[in-house]
């Protein structure tokens, strides 16, 4: 038994075979406890376990022995790791055997149970059955002192037909005789037969001269001995020896008695070796055997004579050495049933076996059932198979990957039992998440180990939809290996399948140990959202806390609360399903659960919650909360807050537009009223971004009005615009709402006759710039204001500019941004505008950076773009002209290229490569060089318009564009058409305005540096029919105009913003325009200008991807866009 000598396994003894490394580090996985589920099979001598390696992978390992006892030999070891044979695996559960001692595993031994043990071991020296004839020849002589009473020797000899023999006659002499000198006395049959003998003796190595003793002959003399018994050659005794006969075939079996026992308790079983001879017992000691190695013979002395029978079957070692030692082995009464039904079944398929009364026949075998074994009661959670069959009632099981041998077991049937219980091993699997896993590190394990097999089942396992799909893509066979479950599936396999399995009759299901009181929730899990005072999240600075709410959400099961950041958490791993610490799972795989993991998750994405916390920010996402409380029970904490989001993210309600307007407002107009008026009424700030020309002014007005009607607005309202508009805004306040009291600022307080505070008495509306706003910004932060109204608030873009920083310290209960660009040249700009109206919406600068802006113009996620266009849509409104106004007339654009004159080419040519060369020194360091590298760009811009703006010794150089202006616009006034002409370039505008002068065409002129009086002056013109061409520097007339007398646009120089042309361009393409617009942008050919409109459709795809929903994106301007400026 192993309890006798587990203790002699030892390190020192595993050194051979296993290498000494190998066994090190064996036993230290053995004192780790790394090997689980120590099994030791007497039957098979095989020790099986599992065993976890350092990667924490599970090892199926087995050790077989060849010899137990003091003198222990393994003889192989099997295990699923890549080494496969003599592993660290094998040398763990090899050292591990003697726990199975320590803790009581193995039963008392047996001393019959090591004596049978080799009878029912498979041996590679084993021989096979061989029929044979039994014969005797020649003489024979009788020795009682050797086995069986008797020493059997023969030797050749002939006999004459007088009765004469050859008494000398040997061996070698027979060999040596003259064949026709024999045959003249000896029959031709027998002499060749007794010839083939001779031969086989001396080819054996016998003594070809004497007697040749039958104990220590080979196979191949039997094989010629039964040949000469069948050619009836005669045996002749030795003298007055014993006779010598032969007889037909011996069999060499084992004999089962029962006996009484010596305690008067249950009867005893020896088992001894029996021979029988021609099927008749020979007595205990009467019978030798005869042959080596094998026996192949036996003898039978009865005292009187000698019987010769060749045995059939060989008997192997183990039961020759048996009958030698004419061992009878004991079995004690408490040990039969286990002997009856486990090493009985297996001397019965070895060795031919004798029943010497009915009580211990031939034993009742049953199964196979595939069984199905539950390790429940504790971590690690799995189930198993075995094949079990049943002997006389008690099982017999077997490991499903073990080779079919053996007596009891039989191929077919266990594979239809498989394919039976092929339904049952998926649907375990079904609910195993980790199975596909497995099976893709088996499925590596045997590409490593050299299976080119491998590599296809790791991919296309990777195709696997859920665990069930996989099953159905492996062999079939590694559906019966151990399957691992978490704990909530070891909950569903309980309760959900046991019941069933129970019942089957195709499965046995086996119960390790104590199963847990698992069980299933009595109702669906419910949504809960209450109120956290104990979070710690952190918040923008210049949010106030009555802007934040602390929540909790939470799944309501049973009474018990699960936290919603948990289940997000698995579902993301795939689960369906959830335990509570008190053992009740519930479905987490729900529409609702899975509806409320989806938005919370796109909330984390928004910003309104973290990993860690759920601080939800006033400017959070409306729409999405409100689809979030919809699924479930809000507290009273924040039952108002959930009202005011429920509220803000329905379509605005419509409002009376103020009966004080003296215009009607076009149906776009109302709406965006009434998105204003929902802003105002929730003190929400926001963007007013509609496309230019479309009224932003008279719809913040309608607002101002309704809110000092109705006396939500106690106090003015505060507009900050550019200078050159200022004085637009009392105008149009004046026109629109007459009732209103407006109040421009136009200079500070410095210069002023009078305060502040007492130039705004009685005003409902505050006009002043941003120049003014920001020298005088204590003056007007100690005012209240009812509104932060920011007029072409691109002038606030910069959230490092100390006009930002006024706005956004302006203490205001509300803030409206009025732009119909609220990005031009990267996200940042957005982020800027957001930052004073909606504090919080898009974070911390760093935090927008990081989550929105890098991802979204790098175009490395998508998905970031969605989230902000997301996040903003309830604060941002824009509308283009194409979208809402249908009487506007049509708006053709056309790019003019222009070839360079040749002295203007050449000159352009030159400085290119001069400065190609000195920009492209200075990319290496971007940051440092940035504004060496534009002024080079700029340079080149401007020799691109005319040679003069570079060098003014070249004023002389012909301008293509000057050239172009001057044929057309005589033609167009002459047609009745008005022009602008845009430059960004005073310089430009100069030189043109001297050649215009020269040609005497008559025109108009308008640049940043004019006063405000000086520019209406000569808007004036334009609008009186005056002049019909009008030259404006593009900043100047980028806003505050309204220029519908003019239907034509010439762009003289493309800016890398193209929304700052359009907004040029939108001075005369806007509401009151009756003719259509034609635009020319006028593009020297071949020249860094037609890099830029390049970069000009890629700024407008940053734009629309933002505010229209487009997918394309770039940031604004890169080192890698000024290399295609100026390549060739």
């Amino acid at each position: 038994m192993l309890a006798d000598w587990a203790h002699l396994i030892v390190p020192d003894r595993l050194h051979p075979p296993f290498a000494s490394e190998t066994v090190t580090e064996g036993a230290d996985y053995a004192r780790s406890g790394r090997v689980h589920g120590v099994s030791w099979n007497p039957r098979t001598i095989v020790a099986e376990a599992q065993c976890a390696d350092s990667a924490e992978v599970i090892r199926q390992t087995s050790v077989r022995f060849r010899a137990v006892g003091d003198l222990w030999r393994i003889s192989g070891t099997r295990c699923t790791c890549p080494q496969r044979r003599f592993c660290v695996h094998g040398a763990a559960v090899a050292l591990s055997l003697r726990t199975l001692v320590d803790d009581g595993a193995v039963p008392a031994p047996a001393g019959w149970e090591t004596e049978l043990a080799a009878l029912v071991t498979d041996d590679d020296d084993s021989v096979s059955d061989t029929e044979a004839t039994p014969a005797l020849f020649a003489r024979v002589l009788s020795d009682p002192r050797a086995a069986g009473g008797a020493s059997v020797s023969v030797r050749p000899t002939l006999v004459w037909s007088d009765g004469r023999e050859a008494a000398d006659l040997s061996w070698s002499t027979l060999l040596s005789m003259d064949p026709e000198e024999i045959r003249a006395g000896a029959d031709a049959t027998r002499l060749h037969a007794l010839r083939d003998l001779a031969r086989v003796v001396v080819d054996d190595g016998g003594d070809a001269r004497s007697w040749t003793s039958l104990s220590r002959t080979s196979e191949s003399f039997w094989e010629a001995f039964a040949t000469v018994v069948s050619a009836q050659v005669r045996l002749l005794p030795d003298g007055d020896g014993p006779a010598v006969h032969t007889a037909g075939v011996a069999t060499l079996t084992v004999s089962v008695v029962g006996v009484d026992s010596p305690d008067d308790g249950p009867a005893d079983v020896t088992v001894r070796t029996e021979l029988l001879v021609d099927g008749s017992p020979v007595a205990p000691g009467a019978g030798a055997l005869l042959g080596t190695p094998t026996p192949a013979a036996v003898q039978v002395y009865d005292g009187t004579r000698v019987v010769i029978a060749t045995l059939s079957p060989r008997p192997a070692p183990a039961l020759a050495a048996m009958f030698a030692a004419d061992k009878v082995v004991r079995v004690p009464g408490a040990d039969v049933p286990r002997f009856v039904a486990e090493t009985l079944p297996r001397i019965t398929a070895r060795v031919p076996t004798r029943y010497d009364n009915t009580e211990f026949g031939p034993p009742e075998v049953t199964g196979p059932v595939p069984v199905l074994a539950l390790h429940l009661e504790s971590e690690p959670y799995r189930v198993d198979w075995r094949m079990r069959y049943r002997v006389n009632d008690s099982p017999v099981d077997f490991h499903p990957d073990h080779p079919v041998t053996g007596a009891i077991r039989d191929e077919v049937a266990e594979e239809n039992a498989w394919e039976r219980a092929k339904k049952t091993a998926v649907e375990v699997i079904a609910i195993a998440s980790g199975w596909p896993v497995r099976m893709i590190a088996l499925a590596q394990q045997r590409m490593r180990a050299g299976d080119p097999a491998g590599q296809h089942d790791a991919q296309l396992l990777r195709t696997a939809r859920n665990p069930a799909h996989a099953a159905s893509l492996v062999d079939p066979r590694l559906l019966r290996g151990p399957v691992a479950l978490t704990e909530v599936e070891a909950a569903r396999l309980v309760v959900e399948m046991l019941p069933e399995l129970r019942e089957s009759a195709d499965v046995e299901i086996e119960v390790v140990g104590d199963l847990p009181d698992f069980r299933y929730a009595a109702t669906d899990p419910g949504i809960r959202f209450t109120h956290d005072g104990t979070t710690t999240a952190v918040r923008p600075a210049d949010a106030p806390d009555a802007d934040w709410h602390d929540l909790d959400v939470v799944l309501d099961v049973d009474g018990h609360a699960v936290a919603v950041a948990d289940v997000i958490g698995q579902l993301a791993k795939g689960a369906t399903h959830m335990l509570t610490p008190a053992r009740t799972y519930f479905r987490i795989d729900t529409p609702e659960v899975q509806k409320l993991a989806a938005l919370l998750e796109e909330a984390e994405t928004l910003g309104d919650v973290t990993a860690t916390s759920t601080t939800v920010g006033r400017y959070a996402d409306a729409g999405l909360w409100a689809e979030l409380f919809e699924l479930g029970v809000v507290d009273a904490q924040i039952r108002r807050w959930r009202d005011n989001v429920v509220a803000l993210a329905a379509p605005p309600a419509p409002v009376a537009v103020p009966e004080q307007l003296t215009v009607d407002l076009r149906p776009y107009q109302r709406t965006g009223l009434d998105w204003l008026a929902m802003l105002w009424d929730n003190q929400i700030g926001g963007i007013l971004a509609d496309d230019m020309g479309l009224g932003k002014t008279i719809q913040t007005l309608a607002l101002i009005a309704r809110a000092r009607g109705d006396g939500s607005a106690s106090a003015p309202f505060l507009v900050v615009a550019p200078t050159s508009v200022v004085s637009n805004w009392v105008s149009e306040c004046a026109r629109v709402t007459p009732d209103l009291t407006s109040v421009a600022i136009t200079s500070t307080e410095a210069a002023g006759r009078a305060a502040l505070v007492d130039r705004i008495a009685g005003a409902d509306v505050v006009v002043t710039s941003y120049a003014l706003f920001r020298i005088d910004f204590a003056a007007y932060a100690d005012q209240h204001w009812a509104g932060l109204i920011l007029d072409e608030a691109q002038f606030v873009k910069n959230h490092n500019a100390k006009v930002h920083q006024c706005a956004r310290r302006l203490d205001v209960a509300f803030t409206l941004a009025i732009t119909g660009t609220p990005l031009e040249n990267s996200l940042m700009e957005l982020w800027a505008l957001t930052a004073i109206v909606a504090p919080g919406l898009l974070g911390s600068a760093k935090y927008f950076y990081e989550q929105y802006r890098k991802p979204v113009e790098s175009g490395t996620d998508p998905n970031r773009l969605h989230a902000l266009r997301r996040r903003i849509r309830p604060f941002l409104l824009r509308r283009t002209k194409s979208e809402v106004v249908d009487d506007l007339p049509e708006k053709q654009e056309q790019v003019v290229r222009l070839r360079l004159a040749p002295t203007h080419r050449r000159r352009y040519d030159v400085r290119l490569a001069r400065e190609r060369q000195q920009v492209l020194g200075l990319l290496g360091e971007w940051e440092r060089h940035r504004f060496a590298i534009f002024r080079s760009l700029t340079t080149m811009r401007q020799l691109s318009l005319h040679a003069g703006l570079v060098d003014p010794a070249a004023d002389g150089v012909p301008s293509a564009k000057i050239d172009h202006l001057v044929r057309r616009l005589p033609e167009l006034v002459a047609e009745g058409h008005s022009a602008l002409v845009f430059s960004q370039f005073t310089g430009f505008l100069a030189l043109l305005r001297d050649r215009l002068d020269a040609e005497d065409i008559g025109y108009g002129y308008l640049d940043g540096s004019m006063s405000s009086r000086r520019r209406d002056a000569e808007v004036a013109r334009l609008r009186s029919g005056e002049t019909r061409v009008f030259l404006i520097s593009l900043k100047a007339g980028g806003f505050g105009l309204n220029l519908t007398e003019a239907d034509y646009c010439f762009i003289c120089d493309p800016w890398w913003n193209p929304a700052t042309e359009a907004q040029a361009v939108d001075r005369t393409h806007r509401i009151g325009q009756r003719r259509a617009v034609t635009v020319y942008r006028l593009v020297s050919a071949d020249t860094v200008e037609e890099k830029v409109i390049a970069l000009q459709e890629r700024k407008q795809e940053l734009f629309d991807a933002v505010l229209h929903g487009a997918e394309r994106f770039d940031e604004a301007v890169s080192p890698d866009d000024v290399r295609a400026l100026l390549s060739d």
